[in-house]
């Protein structure tokens, strides 16, 4: 018998939450060693360094999306999976690996030749490696996913992030220079493919199907054009900034974006992740998408808003305090993209939305956005790094009007909504804002303690402001934390 429709939302929901909080728990967990790593390996290795690294990563992530070829998001959307689609999918994304590495690896000196930088070609040899280890794991991944079971990934990525940072470290102490930056990405990628084939039970086998074939590679080329420019979009700025300015440059603007990263992208895509999954479970009830998306945009926003204006806004005395000096010119550009990453998740959960209900919709508006954001790549760069950022934040905004007009459509809903999830939450963090602002210019200096002052009287402040405005996620907190335990 079929639950009651209560109980099947109440089962979603709680799924939904403890799939959020195992997702934030895995991504904190493992962000936040690589954070520290990040910072520990700042101080030992230079800028030029972490921009040659910068500048293969935004490669790779480029030539994954040829591997994995839409095939993820293809057996996530799949109701149901047999074994033969399974294989199909680790075969053909392990065949499109070998290629891919066959040809980089006789690329790598062209590849050095353009940039200048004759290290070039040892690292991209050498970090082709985690192309294949990644797509050997890619099935294990996704069905982890599938099926929820974040708190697994978390056992995986983590032990992974520790043992790589440890050894990074190690190195960079020792004089490996940018060396231990590519011997972290490589060791975390094969301790992880490890780990997946020790936690998920699945393996490859040879029931071998033709129709799964078809299946999965037409629905993979459907997705993997757009993947395929939301690559380009993503890393095409490491790419003109290391062809038009110095590694060094491109140091500071690869590491300002990996603590990025490490913040509030990672909230978002914990959030997109898990929502999702849930969206598509409820995709032909639009009250609960409606309710769903309310839920998950304040809540990315309550997190993402603070840590975005407190990093803004001590991003200075941080920097001197955790790295050096020498690192100070990377300051504006963290700044500002503390303002866009702000804005990501009111692009990302909509459009989360439109996926399950217009996949063709959602294709056609990100391929639309990132058109134009690599045609303002090429054209603002050149003017500067600050210039093209603004740009991008820019871009961002609209972006977000865009996609809530249209999934307001889908939805029979108000334009606008989104903004008015997020509004409350972002009124908030601007008083907190001013609080900090206030509070580092009372203090002389600029140390840690200071810093800590400052940064709890901005939270004490925004914690009043989200119970002044009553934001749903903030009275649910509340009311959980004051119920009388039994």
């Amino acid at each position: 018998m079929d639950c009651p429709p209560e109980e099947n939302t109440g089962n979603l929901r709680t799924r939904t939450v403890t799939g959020i909080m195992w997702t934030l728990a895995e991504m904190f967990g493992r962000y936040g060693v690589t954070y520290a790593v990040t910072i520990y390996l700042a101080r030992l290795l230079s800028p030029k360094d972490y921009g040659l690294v910068g500048l293969i990563t935004a490669l790779f992530a480029i030539t994954a999306v040829i591997i994995e070829g839409g095939f993820r998001a293809a057996l996530i959307r799949k109701k149901e999976v047999s074994q033969a689609g399974y294989n199909a999918v680790w075969l053909m994304s392990l065949a499109l690996a070998l290629a891919m590495y066959a040809a980089l690896y006789f690329l790598a000196p062209h590849i050095a030749r353009f940039y200048g930088e004759p290290q070039l070609t040892a690292l991209t040899r050498l970090l082709g490696i985690i192309l294949i280890t990644n797509a050997a794991s890619i099935v294990q991944n996704t069905k982890l996913r599938r099926d929820m079971k974040f708190n697994r990934l978390a056992l995986i990525t983590i032990p992974a992030e520790i043992l790589s940072g440890t050894t990074a470290i190690w190195m960079a102490y020792n004089g490996f220079g940018v060396m231990s930056l590519a011997a972290k990405i490589i060791i975390a990628s094969v301790t992880a493919m490890i780990l997946y084939r020790c936690v998920v039970r699945w393996r490859p086998t040879l029931e071998l199907r033709a129709e799964p074939f078809k299946e999965f590679f037409k629905a993979g080329a459907s997705l993997s054009a757009v993947m395929m420019l939301g690559a380009i979009y993503k890393n095409v700025n490491a790419l003109l900034i290391g062809k038009v300015f110095s590694m060094q440059t491109l140091g500071y603007y690869s590491f300002t974006e990996k603590v990025i990263n490490l913040t509030s992208n990672s909230v978002t895509s914990a959030v997109e992740q898990v929502t999702i999954t849930s969206f598509s479970k409820i995709q032909d009830d639009n009250a609960r998408l409606q309710s769903g998306q309310r839920q998950a945009v304040q809540g990315a926003a309550a997190i993402i808003f603070p840590l975005m204006t407190a990093l803004a806004m001590l991003a200075e005395p941080l920097i001197i305090l955790l790295l050096n000096d020498s690192w100070l010119p990377a300051v504006p550009y963290l700044r500002i993209l503390c303002l866009t990453s702000a804005i990501s998740p009111l692009c990302t959960i909509p459009n989360g939305v439109l996926m399950v209900k217009n996949l063709s919709l959602r294709l056609k508006i990100d391929s639309a956005a990132m058109l134009t954001m690599i045609a303002m790549a090429f054209a603002l760069v050149p003017l500067g790094i600050e210039v093209f950022l603004i740009g991008q934040t820019a871009h961002m905004l609209v972006l977000a009007a865009v996609i809530d007009y249209f999934k307001s459509r889908c939805l029979n809903c108000r334009f606008g909504t989104v903004f008015g999830y997020a509004a409350p939450v972002a009124l908030s963090a601007a008083a907190m804002g001013a609080v900090l602002y206030f509070a580092m210019k009372l203090f002389n200096g600029a140390g840690l303690a200071q810093c800590a002052v400052a940064a709890t009287a901005g939270l004490a402040v925004y914690c009043l402001c989200l119970r002044i405005f009553k934001v749903e996620v903030f009275m649910r907190l509340l009311k959980i934390q004051t119920k009388p335990v039994p």
